[in-house]
């Protein structure tokens, strides 16, 4: 299974091929116009959609019993709500989780804390508004309290030496 971010959609060359497809199976369909109107218009209901997506589509619609008890031509409308059913069989290939932002570098870090600090400078009342939760509060005391027990450990080295 392919763990490839799903395609953006389909182009009008692969709305025309779904509509060859079709035709092909069905040969009730419009016949596609000099000017490309009918293969636009395709295009138009279906770029949204994956091309395999489609053509599995229209594929299942004409093996299915439906098609076979009722023999009613496929349109868009039909391909959309196969390509729904077969992602909501199960059949969705996974994606991988798009990844999270680039970490900041510390001059920015740096540059934010200060904007940060002056604004808050300026407008005391946003203190209550924007405190610090928690573990933000906790992980600068546990810094402070890493540099207080090296500034000791330097300190009881210097007199030991």
């Amino acid at each position: 299974m392919s763990t490839d971010p799903p395609p953006a959609g389909m182009t009008i060359a692969e709305a025309g091929r779904i509509l060859a497809v079709a035709i092909v199976l069905d040969p009730r369909l419009p016949q596609p116009d000099a000017k490309g109107f009918i293969r636009g218009v395709w295009h138009d209901a279906l770029k949204a959609l994956p091309f395999q997506g489609a053509y599995e589509a229209v594929i299942a619609y004409y093996s299915s019993e439906e098609y076979r008890r009722d023999r009613n031509s496929i349109a868009p409308a039909d391909i959309v709500a196969g390509v729904r059913k077969l992602r909501s069989v199960g059949n969705a290939p996974p994606y991988k989780a798009l990844p999270g932002p680039a970490p900041a570098s510390e001059e920015h870090r740096a540059s934010a804390m200060a904007a940060a600090s002056e604004l808050l400078k300026r407008h005391p009342e946003f203190k209550r508004t924007f405190a610090m939760p928690w573990s933000v509060k906790r992980r600068a005391r546990d810094a402070a309290g890493r540099a207080a027990a090296e500034r000791e450990l330097r300190r009881v080295r210097g007199q030991g030496s």
